[in-house]
């Protein structure tokens, strides 16, 4: 089979898949450099509770491609940048249809909502809330990322909590402790095996996600949510 083939054949699982969770809460968890720094253990791969797309890639290499291409099918176009425009363009997207057919729509940042306009662009194209670096403590934040991924991710599970359960939701939420500069928290339950920050830190990452998934795991919500884990972009070579 070519790799033409392979792919064609795989936006074909991708549908299946989807039609299979049709109705359910759905939450996409957007991964900072996760294809330049490959996560050990805890991010969820192939096998019988899990689907992997191999040949589903990642747009541009910056976060900004990664929030059109994911949530609005938007193509990564040199030294293009609408999110940043005086005037925020209208865009057409998963949250946008999402919002019309009743959803309750979130996006969960560690930093500033104003960082690249993510906050502005988001709430006026789809998105309800944004919970972002604004809405913590000043204690919380730890450096120019905002707060750890494991904090942005407690607050995730106590915010869907809140949520109407008469209605589904569209929940993002978008890591960033593996970007420079990196901040590795104090006092976690997690010994590293590396000494190496750029290392230890992709560690503290995957850790992150095997805890939120455990207390996502004891909501009520878990069985009917969809669980979708994608880098936000690629590398350039």
């Amino acid at each position: 089979v070519s790799d033409e083939e392979k792919e064609f054949l795989e936006l074909y699982r991708v549908r299946e898949v989807l039609n299979r969770y049709c109705g359910y809460m759905s939450y996409p968890v957007m991964l900072e450099d996760v294809n330049a720094k490959p996560y050990e253990k805890e991010v969820p791969v192939g096998d019988e509770k899990n689907d992997s797309f191999p040949n589903t890639y990642s747009a541009g290499i910056h976060t900004y491609n990664g929030i059109y291409g994911l949530l609005y099918s938007h193509p990564a176009i040199l030294a293009q940048h609408p999110m940043k425009r005086a005037v925020i363009p209208q865009m057409c997207g998963i949250p946008q249809t999402l919002l019309r057919e009743g959803y309750q729509t979130l996006y969960f940042l560690t930093h500033f909502s104003e960082f690249d306009n993510m906050g502005g662009f988001l709430r006026n194209n789809g998105y309800q809330r944004v919970i972002s670096q604004e809405d913590y403590p000043e204690e919380c934040v730890v450096g120019t990322w905002g707060v750890h991924d494991h904090v942005m991710m407690d607050r995730a599970i106590e915010e869907l909590g809140k949520l109407d359960r008469s209605k589904p939701f569209f929940a993002t939420i978008m890591t960033c402790s593996d970007h420079p500069a990196y901040v590795y928290p104090k006092n976690i339950d997690l010994k590293p095996k590396n000494d190496k920050i750029e290392k230890k830190i992709v560690e503290y990452a995957d850790w992150s996600i095997g805890r939120f998934m455990h207390k996502a795991s004891q909501q009520e919500w878990f069985d009917k949510t969809l669980f979708v884990f994608v880098a936000d972009h690629t590398v350039p070579y």
